[in-house]
């Protein structure tokens, strides 16, 4: 990853001593973000969670119930069996009160990721901590682009569920997902309210990057397939830094597909069991040489310019612009 010793030095014991204690404990290694995709929840099954879009995903694709959990009472939760019966464990409490109507002029047929993210994160400042109830997404959309969907919103409130009208598993129609009930408001996204949210989250003054971020939350496979082949017979350009996170069973899934190698043999690096990088950039981006990141989702685009004080701009857009800027070292508006 051509990190300095002095960044990785500290770190390295620490991390072997943990996962000898995980092994020891009878935690189940995934060590991702989204560890989900190895252990599939189930609609209405009580669970503790820390990981803030891991809790949304549980809530508004499984249907399970769960909490924004701290690591004291999540591990609480883990020897006991039990956690808090509050919340979003009630049913009472887990009916849409907002209603956000997409328009039809944005397109969301053709919604990608960071679109998903960019709705996500407008209707989060309108709702502080009331559910939401989208109506006029696809029915087909992915457990992927609702993920975005879900920490988007996450970052502008404290919403932590959401439902999808014909998607989400307590939402078959507009009237299941409100308890039937009328919505406390109702707010309608348009291609101005997109275009704004674009606007706002890219916050480069410079158009040349020097990293390019993906995998935050982890990529899936579908993902680093999709990676793989807008980088196959190219090079990223030099001195850019090019990461993609993922866990460590999907890594080994896209390195027995060639994917892995295509994009470590185009320039980049596939990291595996740990934080895609946006905790270490926004911590270390001055050692890194990193002032400006291409990155296609909400958990680092949200926070970057704010947490390092304005020292990493963000440009934000999709997975096939973040790649474009990849290879060419530079951001196409």
């Amino acid at each position: 990853m051509k990190i300095p010793q002095e960044i990785t030095g500290p770190v390295e014991s620490g991390l072997q001593r943990l996962t000898d204690l995980h092994k020891a404990a009878g935690v189940f290694p995934t060590y991702s973000c989204r560890p989900y995709c190895h252990n599939d929840l189930r609609m209405g099954q009580h669970v503790a969670i820390t990981e803030f879009n891991v809790v949304s995903m549980a809530n508004s694709w499984f249907g399970a119930r769960t909490n924004p959990g701290g690591q004291s009472d999540t591990l609480a939760a883990a020897v006991t069996g039990k956690t808090p019966e509050c919340g979003l464990h009630l049913m009472e409490n887990r009916w849409g009160e907002v209603l956000i109507e997409v328009s039809e002029e944005t397109e969301p047929e053709k919604f990608d990721s960071s679109d998903y993210g960019a709705l996500g994160y407008w209707a989060g400042k309108l709702l502080v901590d009331r559910i939401p109830v989208y109506h006029g997404l696809p029915r087909d959309m992915s457990s992927r682009q609702l993920e975005y969907l879900g920490v988007g919103q996450i970052l502008g409130s404290s919403a932590v569920m959401l439902h999808v009208v014909g998607v989400t598993p307590e939402a078959p129609s507009l009237e299941v997902a409100l308890g039937g009930r009328s919505p406390e408001e109702t707010f309608v996204f348009g291609k101005k309210d997109l275009d704004d949210v674009y606007q706002e989250l890219n916050s480069a003054a410079d158009n040349k990057v020097d990293m390019v971020l993906l995998g935050c939350p982890h990529s899936p496979i579908e993902e680093i397939s999709q990676i793989a082949q807008l980088l196959h017979g190219k090079k990223v350009a030099k001195g850019l830094r090019f990461w993609v996170g993922t866990s460590p069973s999907t890594y080994n899934l896209a390195k027995d597909m060639g994917l892995v190698d295509i994009i470590e043999g185009a320039g980049g690096f596939v990291l595996s069991g740990v934080c895609a990088g946006s905790g270490l950039v926004m911590g270390s981006a001055h050692i890194l040489g990193v002032k400006v990141v291409a990155n296609n989702g909400l958990t680092f685009s949200g926070f970057a310019n704010k947490v390092t004080r304005g020292n990493v701009e963000v440009c934000f857009g999709n997975i096939e612009k973040c790649v474009n800027s990849a290879v060419s070292g530079y951001w196409e508006g």
